[in-house]
């Protein structure tokens, strides 16, 4: 995929980059296939810094953060550069050839430091020196001699991987067989917890490809057995399997492109083949698109996190309740006199309002909520419609919601409100303390009949009948015995 690649990097990327930098984000790209060092070959780590690489992505990447650009090539199949060492002992068990067991024992050496003990893979150089020498010649030769070294030792292990594993289909088995590509893909897509949020596939098959296997470009563009010269079936499979588990079990069908253009001697060739050259174009312009809809959405998710607050909504909400049901009232003089009085007398029990239901209790606690905001220049208001909103449907949830506004309305830090019901109670209790002379509290709880069976919300245990200094508590009710409230309410549970 390297014409998609270089396609990408100078005509979309550019333009993604500058599109993130209007937004106020920077757009980066990390390309696996672009700057590993010989190093890294040398000492068999490129897999592990690849994987590195996509775990950094995956943290620091505010939107997309991986872009799988499939062919019709597996692609390479490395050594595993560790085996632990009772795997490895098991692995030479089923080797008969003392040849093969002194190769194996030659390039997996035991490193008795780690815990549990492991056989690594040798550095290419410390058994082949001319591997990293200056000298064109001699590292030319030295890739020959490991080239011939590295598919004995892959025939060896994945022939004793067989005999040792079976027919199961699991990660001891998969090591000895999976590509660099597909490593990447499981932990860039697979193993990513929201995938269809951050990842993309991208797929393209080139026609014909298969009747052209003699073609001298054909081996970079599908997997060819060296000797046979015919297709490697098995990592065909391997990237069939793959293919399956990300385009119809992990992906959504957005995330996904899929082209289609002619095979071609010369590969893909844009500037020669006007075919190609449209692929080419076509494939930019989705991946710009399909990059663009996702750094958009999550810049939009981020915003929106960011001015959201799970307390400030839940008050929003009730407010915006009361301010409904205040537009609407009208009449009612003689009750809300006689709420008025209560709100601004040394009274420490609760007040309740009952009455049947339609009667107007919610309108006329909406309006004493109003009121209560005028009774001084510091008030601080706090109501709760129960059953209106999730948090205020069960007492544990609303005494926890309550304790929080309470706390942020005093300065007091509200992550100490803990979540069991016994404690919320003991919370809600120290809570009502903060009420100061110059800054009242008045509390609303609207329709107390609506709580359900959970934790006992309606024997009122957790309801104070006298109240702290400062501190208004105005309840509403229907009056019927099988709600539980009122009766309670009545025999002076509640003052």
């Amino acid at each position: 995929m390297a014409a998609e690649r270089n396609a990408l990097m100078e005509r979309t990327y550019p333009r993604l980059k500058a599109f993130a930098q209007q937004k106020g984000y920077e757009f980066q790209v990390v390309d696996m296939r672009w700057g590993v060092r010989d190093e890294s070959a040398d000492d068999h780590s490129t897999l592990e810094l690849c994987l590195k690489e996509i775990r950094a992505c995956q943290e620091l990447s505010t939107g997309p953060n991986f872009m799988a650009l499939v062919g019709q090539k597996y692609g390479f199949r490395p050594l595993p550069s560790k085996i632990a060492t009772t795997e490895f002992e098991q692995l030479l068990d089923n080797l008969t050839d003392h040849e093969e067991r002194n190769l194996l024992e030659k390039w997996f050496v035991c490193d008795k430091n780690a815990v549990p003990s492991i056989h690594v893979l040798q550095p290419v150089s410390s058994q082949i020196p001319g591997y990293l020498s200056q000298d064109p010649g001699q590292r030319q030769h030295a890739s020959k001699q490991w080239n011939k070294i590295f598919a004995q030792l892959q025939k060896i292990v994945r022939r004793g991987a067989k005999r040792l594993f079976g027919d199961q289909d699991g990660e001891n088995l998969r090591k000895y067989f999976f590509s660099v590509t597909e490593s990447e893909i499981r932990h860039g897509i697979i193993s990513e917890t929201s995938p269809e949020e951050h990842c993309l596939w991208i797929s393209r098959n080139l026609r014909g490809l298969e009747d052209h296997l003699q073609d001298n470009n054909a081996q970079s563009f599908i997997d060819i057995d060296s000797s046979s010269r015919d297709i490697d079936f098995e990592a065909q499979d391997l990237l069939r399997k793959l293919k399956e588990d990300v385009v119809k079990k992990t992906l959504p069908r957005p995330n996904i492109r899929i082209f289609d253009t002619e095979w071609n001697s010369k590969g893909i060739s844009p500037s020669a083949i006007p075919e190609h050259a449209e692929y080419i174009n076509n494939l930019c312009k989705e991946v710009e698109y399909l990059l663009k809809d996702k750094i958009t959405d999550f810049i939009h998710r981020k915003v929106k996190d960011e001015v959201s607050d799970p307390q400030y909504d839940e008050v929003v909400e009730h407010l915006r309740f009361c301010q409904n049901k205040c537009s609407t009232f009208h009449g009612r003089k003689e009750i809300l006199d006689q709420c008025r009085a209560y709100l601004k007398d040394d009274r420490q029990n609760p007040l309740v309002i009952y009455g049947q239901s339609g009667c107007g209790k919610t309108s006329v606690m909406s309006m004493i909520a109003k009121e209560a905001w005028n009774i001084s220049s510091q008030s601080n208001v706090v109501i709760r419609y129960i059953g209106t909103t999730p948090n205020s449907s069960q007492i544990r949830l609303l005494l926890r919601s309550v304790c929080e506004q309470i706390c942020n309305i005093y300065g007091q830090n509200p992550h100490t409100i803990r979540k069991e019901i016994k404690e919320l109670h003991e919370d809600f209790m120290s809570c009502l303390q903060l009420a100061k002379e110059e800054e009242p509290l008045f509390i609303f709880f609207d329709s107390l009949d609506q709580f359900g069976p959970e934790d006992n919300a309606r024997q009122l245990i957790w309801f104070p009948s006298v109240l702290p200094n400062h501190v208004k508590l105005v309840v509403s009710t229907l009056p019927d015995n099988e709600y539980e409230c009122f009766p309670i309410l009545q025999v002076g549970k509640a003052g």
